[in-house]
C-alpha cells in the first residue's frame, strides 16, 4: 500500500508498506531525495495519528498590517460627494477575499496530521483528498506492524533460553500485539507453569507448581 503527497513545486512525500518495513521518502522541488529511509517493523508500534492546527501566524500578521498600511493610506484621501472611492473598493474586496482565503484556510490547509512511532515523527499536510486515504494507510500500518511482530516472535520453544522468550513476550504484550490471556497461555507452555510468581504458605514462599 502506498500513500503520496505531492505539493507542486515545493515537496514530494511517499509512505509504503514493503514487506518488512515501511519505506519514507521526501524529495525537495528539484526531485532530490532530502529523506529516505526504511523503519522496519519492530519500530513501529505503538503508533500514534494526532491531527494538530499549524496556523502561518508569521503570514497573517504580514497580511493585517499590509491592511492597516493601505487603509490609513486610503482613508487619508476620502470621497468628497460621500461615495465609496475606487481605491475603496478594491480594498473591500481585498478584505473579503483575505476573509474567504483565512476560512478556506482553517478548514482545508491549516490542519496537519502527525504520524509518530517511538522512533520517528512525520508531519503530513491534512488535505481534504488525503484525509481517507491517510487513514487507511495508517490502519494498514499498524495491521501489518502486528501482524509481522505476531508472525515472527510470538512462537515459543521450551527447549529454548526461557528467560530470553519470556522477556520477547512481555515486550509483545506490553505493544499489544498480544493479550493478556495470549501472554499467559504461551508463558504457561514456555515454563510449564501457570505463573512465576512465588505461592506463600504458613509465611513460606514455595515455587509455582508444574502443570502436566
Amino acid at each position: 500500500m502506498d500513500l503520496t503527497y505531492q505539493h507542486p513545486f515545493l515537496y514530494q512525500t511517499h509512505l509504503s508498506l514493503r514487506e518488512q518495513s515501511m519505506y519514507v521518502r521526501r524529495s525537495n522541488s528539484q526531485w532530490q531525495p532530502s529523506l529516505e529511509l526504511a523503519v522496519p517493523f519492530e519500530e513501529i508500534l505503538p503508533l500514534r495519528t494526532e491531527k494538530v492546527r499549524h496556523v502561518p501566524k508569521q503570514r497573517l500578521v504580514g497580511l493585517l498590517f499590509f491592511l492597516v498600511w493601505l487603509g490609513q493610506d486610503i482613508l487619508r484621501h476620502p470621497s468628497l460627494d460621500g461615495q465609496l472611492t475606487p481605491e475603496a473598493q478594491v480594498y473591500g474586496g481585498m478584505m473579503l477575499l483575505i476573509v474567504a482565503y483565512c476560512v478556506y484556510g482553517w478548514f482545508n490547509w491549516w490542519n496537519v496530521w502527525q504520524l509518530r512511532t517511538p522512533h520517528l515523527s512525520l508531519t503530513l499536510p491534512d488535505w481534504p483528498s488525503r484525509r481517507a486515504p491517510f487513514q487507511q494507510f495508517a490502519f494498514a500500518l499498524e495491521q501489518r506492524a502486528h501482524d509481522y511482530l505476531r508472525q515472527e516472535y510470538a512462537d515459543v520453544n521450551p527447549l529454548g533460553p526461557i528467560e530470553l522468550q519470556l522477556h520477547r513476550l512481555n515486550w509483545l504484550h506490553r505493544l499489544g500485539v498480544l493479550s493478556k490471556q495470549e501472554l499467559q497461555t504461551l508463558s504457561t507452555r514456555l515454563t510449564g507453569r501457570i505463573s512465576l510468581d512465588p505461592l506463600t504458605l504458613m509465611g513460606q514462599e514455595l515455587e509455582t507448581p508444574y502443570v502436566n
